[in-house]
């Protein structure tokens, strides 16, 4: 290697996104092209651009064997010691194909924000970042006096943070107190989060209690509140209905996909075509996990699982093929 500084390892950039796009990623050509000396090497010594140089390799050889996280650490190193921004442009890449869009968007977002970084690369940054927003999810937390904020476990700056979708855990110190938040994230979305102080409790006044009047006759039992199972029957049965449809909508995008890049002739047309297609099948993944977390949010909280019946309502039978509703009146 005659060049002992970074290198810039390019691959075309896809432009599949949404359901089933990691499938157009499964054999990309690689093309080494050296950049010229920029600000960021200016004091860089010769000791570390070698070392810059050896982990740079050791992350070529990572991603040509597809281990792409182990060879986006060591991307990430070797900027770390010597920063370039071709080179983060390849921890991005490889962190993208590792199925780690955060960490892909937080180092997009670093590139982007780097004032010796050149136009052309800050350019590239914005690209990425703009094709990772769909697979990831944003939190903007807030809060007054908040100390000791840690994010699954990492310590973090109150604003805005990308995370992966999922479950995460917030913890923090507000106003001397322990604040614990659970959030679930959904790819594509955004969520503000106030840590507030827990409020203390007022204390309860005595409670006198009084011999229950004598009653005569039935005794009658106040039935629990909340839903009727009825409501988390319907919801997951919408939420099937959209899954099947979601399948359905990926496949025929990724039918789409194939039959542009079989045409020799490729249009404009064509191109918005799919692009609306792709688009349709992230809303209908976006509506699925909407309607599966709100069903399974009602079924746990807010369902009367108890079985207590009143005289009249309706009431849903799923059965092989059928739905069939009967009521009591």
């Amino acid at each position: 290697m005659s060049h002992p500084g970074p290198y810039f390892l390019w691959i075309p950039r896809l432009t599949a996104r949404g359901f089933l796009c990691a499938c157009f990623t499964l054999s990309v050509p690689l093309l080494l092209l050296g950049p010229g000396p920029t600000a960021h090497a200016a004091n860089v010594s010769p000791k570390d651009k070698k070392r810059a140089a050896a982990l740079f390799k050791e992350g070529e050889a990572l991603f040509q064997k597809h281990a792409y996280a182990e060879a986006a650490q060591a991307f990430e190193e070797a900027n770390s010691v010597a920063p370039h921004p071709s080179v983060l442009l390849n921890a991005i890449h490889a962190w993208s194909l590792a199925g780690q869009p955060a960490r892909a968007a937080v180092l997009c977002q670093k590139l982007i924000t780097d004032p010796e970084a050149d136009d052309q690369s800050k350019e590239e940054a914005r690209s990425r970042l703009a094709e990772l927003r769909g697979k990831i999810g944003t939190l903007n937390i807030r809060g007054t006096q908040v100390k000791k904020l840690t994010l699954d476990g990492k310590t973090i700056e109150a604003g805005e943070v990308i995370v992966d979708p999922g479950d995460h855990l917030i913890e923090a110190d507000v106003e001397g107190k322990p604040v614990r938040r659970k959030v679930s994230v959904v790819a594509g979305s955004s969520q503000q989060i106030l840590l507030d102080a827990p409020k203390e409790e007022a204390p309860k006044s005595p409670v006198t209690m009084s011999a229950p009047a004598p009653t005569v006759g039935e005794i009658q039992v106040e039935p629990k509140k909340g839903f009727s199972p009825v409501v988390v029957y319907v919801g997951g049965v919408l939420t099937a209905g959209l899954l099947g449809v979601t399948v359905w909508s990926g496949l025929d995008t990724v039918k789409a996909r194939e039959d542009f890049d079989k045409k020799a002739v490729k249009t404009e047309a064509d191109k918005q075509a799919g692009l609306a297609k792709q688009t349709r099948t992230n809303v209908l993944i976006g509506a699925t996990a909407v309607m599966g977390l709100l069903t399974t949010g009602v079924a746990l909280f807010a369902t009367n699982w108890s079985g207590t019946k009143k005289k009249g309502g309706a009431w849903l039978r799923v059965g092989p093929g059928s739905f069939l509703v009967e009521g009591e009146f």
